[in-house]
């Protein structure tokens, strides 16, 4: 720790103490109230073992010093533009007002004119009573200062001076002293209170109980607020800011005053979503220890939180980050502020300005997307709040309710119920604040896609809008009560204003048009989550499309289908053996080779009659780049040069004979949507690990304007091509999407290397990509999809491996190298499998277990379900039966009884999905080595472009 502050001069002071008093860490309230006493400078030095006297000590000695020549406010004064105007750059007078604070603190009980105060200042500092005139004007220009720099720092509410013309302003701020604080501080945790901001009865009744405990300058303060809070003459946002009750809320949010070095540093709680389930770890803004656990710095910092608590020796990797939560949650481990929460059994969860679910007080309660509950309140919180949705919680004894939509009630509301001491749900004071609720977080700000815009939250207010640099755009209030954006793309910095007939409130929020990088979130345990595998469900840490993979990248994959040519011109044959040229397409670049026959063999000695044979045959051997692998194929070709360019007429030959196109397949071109759902899925998949299975069904066809029907099949042709798995929780009915992170696929044939980029990938990504393999030699080609519903995947291709690999490390991409072992025998009526799960509840019979509409009534599918276990589904046939997780395991074993196929062929290249898919690792391997990505067609089909030798090796392995 260290104790530069010893030698700190007004300087620095003046910084540590702005930051202390003002700094805005995330919209917090004005200053009110400034309790500036000997333990308070020795907060503000930011080390927890400074003691208050040697603080107070080094503090006033460096004032002392700088301001002996001049005198204090003489001192305080000197800057350019005084006495009309605040400061140009950062006030060097805070020193100097936080000293005259001190004073005020430090005087009797009873102060009620200048002159005590101005006895106890002179024995601090040099003063001249004739200078006190400046020091109002001081705290005026301070107020200005800090409401022109609002996003740093909070505002200073200046009090009514009242007789006291001079010093009014320093001694009505210095409240209350600190013994009093100390007692209102101790009052509010005995009644359990603390740590948040009470609901106002109950704070007016513990204290006005307790009232004579308090000096008359408390006891007064305290009286003024209930005369006015009773007979309604001031709006709520007026009395948020009287002076008693800042310092009740100051008291039980920041404990000061308790002797306790654990009141010096704050506590929170973050959380991430993960599995569908709220994963929590406990933080705070100092490097504290105490009995039992240490703060370690957090790898990223969440604003004020620089500091993760685990247990003495442990670390994060050990798991320790989520061990303090856990004791803490269940009662073995306490925390100020955080077991408050705790014992009331309601732990609201918004996303705070860094990016991350932050535990949050009543003030941000309407923008709560997550309520962590204990078991016993969960019925009684829904009664109140019956639009969340309940789920599991991996914390014992806890409950989950998400979107809740919560909001303060009055506390009779709550009268006999088991939220009778839930005080976080009370009404009470509080400064109105600006939310922002649901949207999909950037790492800078919210994603500005019109269908993913957040919705803002602030209450009592009767209009919000936007500035712009077109001007003031107004949002409009929805039937639930938030303000919402105009539905439009938005991207850049602007400032949200929301007004009322009492407060203007301000707040900025930056819209980016997309996510910046592809570091998406994974489950903690892949292992937990069930997916689609061969004939049955493996786990998400199964590779699938990969599991055959290799490191070997010599492995050839012999799928290359050349095109070849017969010496004659024009002649194209289909047997090796008699062909002079082999010339392969790769894209729209062509490459020839010599066949099989070699010299004289391979010159041409007739032509053709057809002319467009022979000018496809000549296009392809003379206008063909050279084949690295074969050097002489240039050699040779000159000499067929020099035959075509004498003229010499060969003899003319009739063949019957297919001439081949070589044109590169074409696909529907993708909607312009399908960018804009891979930009939300990617922020989505940034912040969280998994997508819930009803985010999705919300989210794909309202982005990509598709019916609910259209959805099984499209969401089949993300999976197949690599972008997202859709798994099962092994341990809850919940389904999730998870999306993939990029990889390089890759794979010999032909002798070429190719590599296709799997996982989901953002439009910029892609870009860097293509150029980084431009600078390598690699020629780039899109992989479309049959569906324009399907983004296309990047392929690249070359002939040297190497090249591959830089471009994989370039990127930080994992690369595989795939075998031919992948397209195995599928064999779905011989899986060994264990007996199907028990103590589940029928669900009926599953009629439409095929993709046909009327499918065989011979296969009989049963449903089942249970509350804390994934579906599974049972297929019946003579006697025979087969159970799986999913369906497309079912389909296929009941094809196979039926003796009628999976998937139909279709043209001569296709694959036709016909009782089903296939199966879920096949279909992955196909569109990586296919012509291109699987999907839906206009005419309501499921197709697999596969090509004529892969779809031979997709029928074998099926049949």
């Amino acid at each position: 720790m260290t104790h530069d502050w010893k030698t700190w001069g007004v300087e620095q002071w003046n910084d540590h103490l702005l930051e202390y008093f003002f700094s805005n860490c995330d919209d917090d309230p004005p200053v009110v109230v400034m309790l500036v006493t000997s333990d308070e400078i020795a907060r503000a030095t930011g080390d927890s073992l400074a003691t208050a006297d040697l603080a107070r000590l080094c503090f006033v000695d460096s004032v002392r010093r700088a301001v002996q020549a001049k005198g204090l406010l003489e001192d305080a004064s000197n800057y350019r533009g005084w006495p009309t105007q605040p400061p140009v750059g950062r006030p060097k007078f805070i020193a100097h007002l936080v000293l005259t604070c001190l004073a005020a603190s430090e005087s009797s009980e009873e102060l009620a004119d200048e002159g005590s105060f101005i006895a106890r200042l002179c024995r601090l500092v040099e003063v001249p009573p004739n200078s006190l005139s400046m020091l109002p004007t001081l705290w005026v220009q301070l107020a200005k200062w800090l409401s022109q720099h609002d996003r740093s720092y909070r505002r200073l509410v200046l009090p009514d001076p009242g007789g006291l013309t001079r010093i009014g302003y320093t001694v009505k701020l210095t409240f209350p002293d600190r013994r009093d604080q100390q007692r209102l501080s101790q009052l509010l945790d005995d009644a359990g209170i603390a740590g948040m901001v009470p609901p106002t009865g109950r704070a007016l009744s513990v204290v006005g109980a307790e009232r004579g405990r308090f000096g008359p300058a408390f006891q007064l303060a305290f009286d003024d607020f209930k005369r006015q809070f009773e007979s309604h003459r001031s709006n709520s946002a007026e009395l948020s800011i009287h002076r008693f009750w800042a310092a009740v809320v100051d008291a039980a949010l920041r404990g000061r005053g308790v002797e306790s070095s654990a009141s010096w540093t704050r506590f929170s709680i973050l959380a991430e979503e993960s599995d569908d389930a709220l994963s929590l770890f406990a933080v705070s803004d100092r490097a504290e220890s105490s009995l039992g656990r240490e703060a370690v710095p957090l790898l990223a910092p969440c604003g004020r939180w620089q500091f993760g608590l685990v247990p003495q020796g442990q670390t994060f990797e050990s798991g320790g980050l989520q061990s303090i939560v856990t004791s803490t949650l269940a009662g073995r481990t306490k925390l100020p502020r955080i077991s408050n929460f705790i014992d009331q059994g309601i732990l609201p969860f918004a996303l705070g300005s860094h990016g991350i679910l932050e535990l949050v007080d009543r003030d941000q309660l309407a923008a709560a997307t997550t309520v962590l509950v204990h078991q016993d309140k969960v019925s009684d919180l829904l009664k109140h709040y019956p639009k969340g949705r309940v789920r599991s919680s991996s914390y014992e004894g806890w409950r989950e309710i998400s979107e809740p939509r919560l909001h303060a009630l009055p506390s009779s509301v709550f009268q006999n119920s088991n939220l009778e001491r839930s005080w976080i749900l009370q009404e009470s004071l509080s400064q109105p604040t600006i939310g922002l609720r649901g949207g999909v977080r950037t790492e800078e700000g919210w994603l500005g896609v019109s269908e993913v815009l957040p919705a803002v939250v602030v209450d009592s207010c009767s209009s919000v809008w936007l500035y712009t640099e077109t001007g003031r755009v107004d949002l409009v209030r929805d039937a639930e009560g938030s303000w919402r954006f105009p539905i439009q793309d938005w991207d850049g910095q602007f400032e949200i204003v929301a007004k009322s007939d009492h407060f203007e409130i301000r707040r900025t929020i930056r819209f980016n048009s997309t996510t910046s990088s592809e570091s998406f979130k994974s489950p903690r345990e892949p292992c937990a989550w069930l997916v689609e595998s061969m004939c049955a469900s493996a786990t998400l840490d199964s590779t699938l499309a990969e599991e055959h993979a290799s490191r070997d990248g010599g492995a050839e994959i012999s799928l290359d289908e050349p095109i070849l040519l017969g010496a004659g011109i024009g002649e194209f044959v289909s047997d090796p053996a008699s062909a002079a040229w082999s010339v392969r397409a790769i894209g729209k670049k062509i490459t020839g080779r010599r066949g099989a026959l070699r010299e004289e063999a391979a010159l041409p000695t007739f032509r053709v009659d057809s002319k467009n044979a022979r000018r496809r045959w000549l296009n392809l051997v003379l206008k063909s780049e050279v084949d690295p692998s074969d050097p002489e194929f240039g050699v040779v070709r000159r000499r067929v040069k020099g035959i075509v360019a004498s003229g010499v007429l060969l003899p003319s030959r009739s063949l019957s004979q297919i001439v081949p196109n070589i044109a590169p397949r074409r696909f529907e071109s993708p909607r312009a949507s399908v960018d804009r759902l891979v930009r939300v899925i990617a922020g989505r998949a940034a912040s969280r690990a998994g997508l819930p299975w009803r985010e999705w069904m919300e989210l794909v066809p309202s982005i990509l304007r598709i019916d609910a029907q259209q959805l099984g099949h499209l969401t089949r042709a993300w999976m197949e091509a690599g972008f997202i798995d859709v798994a099962s929780s092994a341990r809850w009915r919940n389904r999730a999407v998870f999306v993939r992170s990029p990889r390089l696929l890759a794979f010999r044939t032909g002798g070429m290397v190719n590599a296709v980029v799997s996982g989901l990938i953002l439009p910029v990504t892609q870009d860097s990509i293509r150029e980084a393999a431009h600078k390598e030699d690699l020629l780039q080609l899109d992989c479309g999809s049959v569906s324009g519903l399907v983004p296309p995947v990047l392929r690249v291709v070359g002939h040297d491996e190497e090249a591959v690999t830089t471009l994989a490390k370039e990127f930080g991409f994992p690369i595989a190298w795939l075998s031919v072992d992948t397209m195995k025998q599928v064999d779905c009526t011989h899986v060994t499998q264990g007996d199907a799960p028990t103590q589940y509840e029928f669900g009926g019979e599953w009629r439409f277990w095929s993709l046909l509409r009327e499918p065989r009534s011979d296969i009989r599918v049963e449903h089942y379900f249970r509350a804390d276990r994934p579906d599974y589904w049972v297929a019946h046939h003579e006697g025979a039966s087969f159970w799986s997780y999913e369906l497309n395991p079912i389909r296929a074993w009941s094809a196979r009884r039926l003796r009628e196929p999976l998937v139909s062929l279709s043209g001569v290249d296709d694959v036709t999905a016909f009782h089903g898919y296939l199966p879920l690792p096949v279909a992955r391997f196909v569109n990586v080595l296919g012509q291109g990505l699987s999907g839906p067609t206009g005419g309501g089909e499921y197709r697999y472009p596969a090509g004529a030798q892969l779809r031979g090796r997709v029928v074998a392995a099926l049949t």
